[in-house]
């Protein structure tokens, strides 16, 4: 499987890459009001309104200021694709990370299963842990498990 690598706080993070739809700079942002401080606010993008959220707060507390936004693809965009999710067809999510990096390839066999809140993250939040090819650790994390939190978080509090 291809991973995105991506940097929150001092941590490696990664991300199937079947999940993305497209990187871009910080946007003009709109504030929802009243939303989780992860919530960033939303924006237009190719007539397509999507919620930014940073998963840099959520996961380490630090925000992802001035950093990059991975805009994930919808259900329906996955309708041909071998990835089961639950979020919701029409809506569109992007993550705020401080650092996008490389594209690592690995089999999900190498993954090592993730111990309890590691670096202070829930393992459920981790699909595995692995290395880059710089011998880095890289968190993969579980998407589906962690837009689902987000979504409960920010729809119950």
């Amino acid at each position: 499987m291809k991973i995105l690598e991506f940097r929150c706080d001092k941590l490696l993070f990664g991300i199937s890459l079947q999940l993305i739809r497209k990187i871009i700079s910080e946007p003009e942002l709109i504030d929802p009001g009243g939303a989780p401080p992860f919530v960033r606010g939303i924006f237009r993008e190719r007539n397509r309104v999507y919620t930014l959220l940073d998963i840099s707060l959520y996961l380490t507390g630090i925000p992802a200021e001035n950093g990059r936004c991975v805009l994930l693809k919808t259900s329906s965009d996955l309708d041909n694709e071998p990835f089961e999710q639950t979020w919701d067809t029409m809506l569109q999510l992007a993550f705020q990370v401080q650092e996008v990096g490389d594209i690592s390839e690995m089999e999900e066999e190498e993954l090592r299963p993730a111990e309890d809140n590691v670096a202070g993250i829930p393992a459920d939040l981790i699909k595995g842990i692995g290395n880059n090819s710089d011998g880095e650790k890289l968190f993969v994390l579980d998407a589906q498990e962690l837009l689902q939190k987000l979504l409960e978080f920010a729809n119950h509090g």
